[in-house]
Protein backbone atom coordinates (compact mmCIF):
# COMPACT_ATOMS: atom_id res chain seq x y z
CA UNK A 1 0.00 0.00 0.00
CA UNK A 2 1.41 3.34 -0.98
CA UNK A 3 1.62 6.25 1.44
CA UNK A 4 -1.05 8.12 -0.52
CA UNK A 5 -3.57 5.29 -0.27
CA UNK A 6 -2.73 4.81 3.42
CA UNK A 7 -3.46 8.50 3.99
CA UNK A 8 -6.77 8.16 2.14
CA UNK A 9 -7.69 5.05 4.11
CA UNK A 10 -6.92 6.81 7.42
CA UNK A 11 -9.07 9.76 6.33
CA UNK A 12 -11.93 7.49 5.30
CA UNK A 13 -11.85 5.06 8.23
CA UNK A 14 -10.94 7.34 11.13
CA UNK A 15 -10.87 11.08 10.49
CA UNK A 16 -14.21 11.18 8.66
CA UNK A 17 -15.87 9.48 11.67
CA UNK A 18 -14.71 11.96 14.31
CA UNK A 19 -17.77 13.88 15.45
CA UNK A 20 -18.47 17.02 17.45
CA UNK A 21 -22.03 17.57 18.63
CA UNK A 22 -23.80 20.82 19.49
CA UNK A 23 -22.74 20.56 23.14
CA UNK A 24 -19.06 20.47 22.09
CA UNK A 25 -18.51 16.77 22.85
CA UNK A 26 -15.93 15.32 20.47
CA UNK A 27 -16.19 11.59 19.73
CA UNK A 28 -13.10 9.78 18.43
CA UNK A 29 -13.65 6.26 17.00
CA UNK A 30 -10.90 4.17 18.59
CA UNK A 31 -12.52 0.99 17.23
CA UNK A 32 -12.09 2.34 13.68
CA UNK A 33 -8.51 3.36 14.48
CA UNK A 34 -7.78 -0.24 15.57
CA UNK A 35 -9.31 -1.55 12.33
CA UNK A 36 -7.17 0.86 10.31
CA UNK A 37 -4.00 -0.26 12.13
CA UNK A 38 -4.84 -3.92 11.52
CA UNK A 39 -5.27 -3.28 7.79
CA UNK A 40 -2.01 -1.31 7.53
CA UNK A 41 0.07 -3.31 10.03
CA UNK A 42 2.48 -4.46 7.32
CA UNK A 43 3.21 -0.86 6.33
CA UNK A 44 5.77 1.49 7.83
CA UNK A 45 3.22 4.30 7.72
CA UNK A 46 1.68 5.07 11.09
CA UNK A 47 -0.88 7.75 11.70
CA UNK A 48 -1.47 9.14 15.17
CA UNK A 49 -4.65 10.53 16.67
CA UNK A 50 -4.03 13.59 18.78
CA UNK A 51 -5.83 16.67 19.96
CA UNK A 52 -4.85 19.96 21.49
CA UNK A 53 -6.59 21.31 24.56
CA UNK A 54 -7.80 24.94 24.47
CA UNK A 55 -4.83 27.36 24.78
CA UNK A 56 -2.46 24.39 24.60
CA UNK A 57 0.32 23.75 22.12
CA UNK A 58 3.38 21.57 21.67
CA UNK A 59 6.03 22.35 24.28
CA UNK A 60 3.72 24.46 26.48
CA UNK A 61 2.98 22.95 29.90
CA UNK A 62 -0.15 24.73 31.12
CA UNK A 63 -2.60 22.03 32.28
CA UNK A 64 -3.01 19.99 35.47
CA UNK A 65 -4.82 16.78 36.31
CA UNK A 66 -8.15 17.98 37.69
CA UNK A 67 -10.04 16.92 40.79
CA UNK A 68 -12.72 15.49 38.48
CA UNK A 69 -10.39 12.59 37.63
CA UNK A 70 -11.75 9.20 38.65
CA UNK A 71 -9.56 7.58 41.32
CA UNK A 72 -10.05 4.21 39.58
CA UNK A 73 -8.22 5.37 36.42
CA UNK A 74 -4.91 3.57 35.99
CA UNK A 75 -2.11 6.03 35.30
CA UNK A 76 1.15 4.44 34.22
CA UNK A 77 4.55 6.15 34.18
CA UNK A 78 6.11 5.30 30.80
CA UNK A 79 9.36 7.27 30.76
CA UNK A 80 11.23 9.96 32.65
CA UNK A 81 13.39 12.41 30.72
CA UNK A 82 15.98 15.01 31.63
CA UNK A 83 15.69 18.25 29.66
CA UNK A 84 18.89 20.21 29.06
CA UNK A 85 17.89 23.82 28.39
CA UNK A 86 21.28 24.69 26.88
CA UNK A 87 21.15 22.02 24.19
CA UNK A 88 17.33 21.86 24.15
CA UNK A 89 17.64 18.08 24.16
CA UNK A 90 15.92 15.30 26.09
CA UNK A 91 17.62 12.22 27.49
CA UNK A 92 15.79 9.30 29.09
CA UNK A 93 16.77 8.67 32.71
CA UNK A 94 15.92 5.57 34.65
CA UNK A 95 13.73 6.47 37.56
CA UNK A 96 14.37 5.24 41.04
CA UNK A 97 11.52 4.74 43.49
CA UNK A 98 12.11 8.27 44.76
CA UNK A 99 11.98 9.88 41.28
CA UNK A 100 9.00 7.79 40.15
CA UNK A 101 7.17 8.53 43.40
CA UNK A 102 7.81 12.25 42.98
CA UNK A 103 6.51 12.10 39.40
CA UNK A 104 3.25 10.49 40.51
CA UNK A 105 2.91 12.77 43.54
CA UNK A 106 3.44 15.92 41.47
CA UNK A 107 0.96 14.73 38.82
CA UNK A 108 -1.78 13.89 41.33
CA UNK A 109 -1.22 17.03 43.43
CA UNK A 110 -1.39 19.37 40.44
CA UNK A 111 2.23 20.51 40.79
CA UNK A 112 3.23 18.80 37.53
CA UNK A 113 2.13 20.86 34.55
CA UNK A 114 0.84 18.88 31.58
CA UNK A 115 1.40 19.72 27.93
CA UNK A 116 -1.86 20.59 26.17
CA UNK A 117 -1.00 18.38 23.20
CA UNK A 118 -2.55 14.96 23.88
CA UNK A 119 -2.07 11.70 21.94
CA UNK A 120 -4.43 8.68 21.91
CA UNK A 121 -3.21 5.17 21.22
CA UNK A 122 -5.11 2.29 19.63
CA UNK A 123 -6.34 1.11 23.01
CA UNK A 124 -7.92 4.49 23.70
CA UNK A 125 -5.31 5.35 26.33
CA UNK A 126 -4.37 9.00 26.74
CA UNK A 127 -0.65 9.76 26.44
CA UNK A 128 0.43 12.91 28.26
CA UNK A 129 3.71 14.67 28.93
CA UNK A 130 4.12 16.38 32.29
CA UNK A 131 6.85 18.69 33.58
CA UNK A 132 7.76 17.28 36.99
CA UNK A 133 10.41 19.94 37.63
CA UNK A 134 12.01 22.60 35.44
CA UNK A 135 14.33 19.99 33.94
CA UNK A 136 12.54 16.66 34.38
CA UNK A 137 9.63 15.59 32.17
CA UNK A 138 7.61 12.40 32.54
CA UNK A 139 5.49 10.59 29.98
CA UNK A 140 2.34 8.98 31.36
CA UNK A 141 -0.21 6.66 29.81
CA UNK A 142 -3.71 6.99 31.23
CA UNK A 143 -5.78 3.87 30.63
CA UNK A 144 -9.46 4.73 30.19
CA UNK A 145 -12.04 1.98 30.60
CA UNK A 146 -15.84 1.86 30.44
CA UNK A 147 -15.80 1.17 34.19
CA UNK A 148 -14.28 4.51 35.18
CA UNK A 149 -15.40 8.12 34.68
CA UNK A 150 -12.24 9.28 32.95
CA UNK A 151 -10.00 12.23 33.63
CA UNK A 152 -10.34 15.97 33.91
CA UNK A 153 -7.63 18.23 32.56
CA UNK A 154 -7.72 21.86 33.71
CA UNK A 155 -5.65 24.80 32.56
CA UNK A 156 -3.34 25.95 35.33
CA UNK A 157 -5.33 29.19 35.68
CA UNK A 158 -8.61 27.15 35.80
CA UNK A 159 -9.99 29.14 32.83
CA UNK A 160 -10.40 25.96 30.72
CA UNK A 161 -11.36 22.43 31.68
CA UNK A 162 -11.87 19.28 29.62
CA UNK A 163 -13.20 15.86 30.58
CA UNK A 164 -11.92 12.77 28.71
CA UNK A 165 -13.49 9.31 29.02
CA UNK A 166 -14.07 6.14 27.00
CA UNK A 167 -16.70 3.48 26.44
CA UNK A 168 -14.04 1.07 25.12
CA UNK A 169 -14.77 1.78 21.45
CA UNK A 170 -14.80 5.55 21.42
CA UNK A 171 -13.02 8.29 23.35
CA UNK A 172 -15.04 11.36 24.30
CA UNK A 173 -13.65 14.83 24.97
CA UNK A 174 -15.99 17.44 26.41
CA UNK A 175 -15.74 20.87 27.99
CA UNK A 176 -16.24 20.65 31.74
CA UNK A 177 -16.62 23.05 34.61
CA UNK A 178 -14.33 23.84 37.50
CA UNK A 179 -16.12 25.10 40.56
CA UNK A 180 -13.97 27.00 43.03
CA UNK A 181 -15.42 27.39 46.50
CA UNK A 182 -13.84 29.90 48.84
CA UNK A 183 -16.45 29.72 51.59
CA UNK A 184 -19.60 31.57 52.47
CA UNK A 185 -19.82 35.26 51.66
CA UNK A 186 -19.17 37.48 54.67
Amino acid sequence: MENFSSDNLFEEMVISKIRCDEAGIVTIPIDEYRRYLNITKEENVRHVIGFTLPSGREGLFNYVLGLGTDEAVWIELIDTLFYDAKTEGYESISGSNVLNGAAYRNLYSGEALICGRIILNEEGAVLIEAAITDDIVADFQIHLTPDDHGIQLCSSDLAESMHVWSDGNKVYIAPSTVMVYHGLPS
